[in-house]
């Protein structure tokens, strides 16, 4: 199978082209999940990557949709994938099996928007625009598309 992605902004959803296709949702900072008013219904698995430092859109807004996606499909944390000095990956699971995962890091980029130091809203993995450098644990793009493998749409 060959992966069919769509682009907005950061957010980057496999979009179902054929029976196999897959219903899952990568997000970097600035790529709202659906505000803190999470549909209960909607569930599907999302991997969200959130820098503590960002210059552009506040960490905290991480936390709060990260803990309404929590509430509103009533997950319960499975397991910590990753924790270390720089990043703790955290993988969540609903009752329905649904996978949310939440990566928070301390890497930076030397980048800024007008006068605004980005800092932590970067890729990590990447040295190019918007990446914090190719020596970072995570890998955005190879990290995001194995999610996308690994939760496949269930038939």
């Amino acid at each position: 199978m060959h992966p069919a992605a769509a682009v907005a902004g950061f957010a980057f959803e496999r979009v179902p082209h054929h029976r196999h296709a897959t219903r899952s949702t990568a997000s970097a900072a600035g790529a709202p999940m659906g505000g803190p008013d999470i549909p209960e219904d909607s569930e599907r698995p999302v991997f969200y990557l959130h820098g503590t430092t960002d210059g552009l859109v506040a960490f905290s807004s991480a936390t709060a949709q990260r803990d309404a996606l929590i509430d509103a499909w009533e997950m319960d944390e499975q397991e910590v994938l990753a924790d270390d000095a720089e990043h703790t990956w955290t993988r969540y699971v609903s009752e329905a099996g649904t996978v949310f995962e939440f990566v928070q890091h301390e890497w930076e980029c030397d980048w800024t928007l007008a006068d605004m130091p980005l800092r932590g809203h970067c890729f990590p993995g990447s040295p190019s625009l918007l990446g914090c450098g190719e020596d970072n644990a995570l890998h955005w793009g190879e990290t995001v598309m194995q999610f996308f493998v690994d939760h496949p749409k269930a038939d």
